[in-house]
């Protein structure tokens, strides 16, 4: 049997990690594989509904409490925000409460599943090792999913103690494969952990975006250049702001940046600095049909990371019929083969020229859409999930012949 664990599926309530693992483990199960994913509770809305997903009787865990914040927001009076206050670090203080009681009980049930004979093969979902001590007492296999090592790439951005950068390198030599998605990833495990080339299996990611529905746009702004995501560090928000900004004056477009939290303080000043500001907008999206509507209504997709693992954004924008611009760096070649303009994202000045190069020529757009979609056709879940399970099956042969 194929034991996956809880981490990713507590850790995230949304989250590309979390949907890789719901999409192989619904493959496994329309093969009729044994597998088990032994979560207790979860708020992960790729996870809820599956029916792999069973729940522990009774056990909720959600990082809010709608019924005070519904309360809250339909009311006005003196006080309100000192109340606010109070409500939000109660709710941050049981948050952490629930949520390190579930991962302990999630930790002991994964305990002992290790210690059964039923199990032969361990896929944790993210990099804490807590089950090494109980790995060694079995014959189970350990499968590793690696999505990047921009910790690695990128270290300034991160904590010493970021629990990625702590263990992943030691789980990396613990593990019986590696399962990298990208070639990209893999070489990067090759460089900087020093991994056989034999032990790391490459699996792409894909996105179903293109079967979400199509709803109106919401937007009021059109003629509108697209940032997907986070924006900080190595996402080279500025860089960004600087290449793009005299092209938004320009050619009179505006600026839409869909999800990734409020603008910051310092993000908000370098577009005045750019005098773009006041055609810039953060908007919020809840569902796949809302992101596939801002797609399909952009003049382009942007994409300026400095590094991807493998870039997700650059499917969906494909898929739906949105020309892509991005990064030529790290996984990005890979992923996007000849279906969009690429630039060097250390420099604004590529930037710019790479989205008037677009702006400047509609048949050029047009080729954009058409290729992305063949493109990105090259991508599926099934393909994804159908590949996993050549990894487990050699795996459990490998075991077999051991004995």
């Amino acid at each position: 049997m194929i034991l996956f664990d809880f981490q990713t599926f507590l850790n995230q309530k949304y989250g590309g990690i979390s949907r890789l693992f719901v999409e192989v483990m619904s493959y496994l199960e329309d093969k009729q594989c044994q597998f088990e994913i032994p979560v207790v509770a979860s708020e992960n809305v790729n996870l809820i509904g599956k029916s792999f997903f069973k729940p522990s009787s009774g056990l909720k865990y959600s990082r809010e409490i709608p019924e005070v914040e519904n309360w809250l927001s339909g009311r006005s009076f003196s006080g309100k925000n000192a109340l606010y206050l109070i409500y939000k670090s109660i709710k941050t203080i049981q948050s952490k409460f629930i949520f390190r009681y579930l991962y302990r009980k999630n930790e002991k049930i994964i305990s002992t599943r290790l210690k059964d004979q039923k199990t032969k093969i361990f896929h944790p979902t993210y990099f804490d090792d807590y089950y090494l001590k109980d790995m060694s007492l079995g014959s189970n296999k350990l499968v590793l999913t690696v999505f990047d090592l921009i910790h690695e790439r990128f270290p300034g951005y991160y904590k010493l103690d970021d629990i990625a950068l702590r263990n992943r390198r030691s789980l990396c030599a613990a593990a019986d494969t590696i399962i990298a998605i990208s070639e990209s990833t893999k070489i990067d495990l090759i460089e900087f952990y020093g991994i056989p080339d034999n032990k790391i299996e490459v699996i792409h990611l894909a996105s179903n975006l293109h079967l979400a529905p199509n709803i109106e746009s919401k937007l009021v702004w059109k003629d509108y250049i697209l940032f997907v995501g986070e924006r900080g560090g190595y996402k080279n928000f500025n860089n960004f702001v600087i290449g793009i900004s005299e092209i938004i004056k320009k050619y009179k477009l505006n600026l839409v940046f869909a999800g990734g939290g409020k603008f910051s303080f310092e993000e908000r000043e370098i577009l005045k600095k750019y005098n773009i500001l006041g055609k810039s907008i953060q908007i919020p999206f809840k569902s796949d049909a809302e992101i596939k509507s801002i797609y399909q209504n952009a003049l382009a997709f942007v994409f300026p990371s400095l590094y991807e693992g493998f870039g997700i954004p650059l499917l969906e924008s494909m898929s739906v019929g949105c020309p892509v611009i991005c990064s030529n760096t790290s996984s990005f070649p890979e992923v996007i083969g000849d279906a969009a303009i690429t630039f060097d994202p250390w420099y604004s000045e590529s930037i710019r020229e790479a989205v008037e190069k677009l702006i400047n020529s509609n048949s050029a757009r047009k080729k954009l859409i058409s290729k992305g979609l063949e493109r990105s056709k090259q991508f599926t879940w099934e393909k994804t999930g159908e590949k996993h399970l050549k990894v487990y099956k050699q795996l459990l042969e490998s075991s077999l012949e051991s004995y």
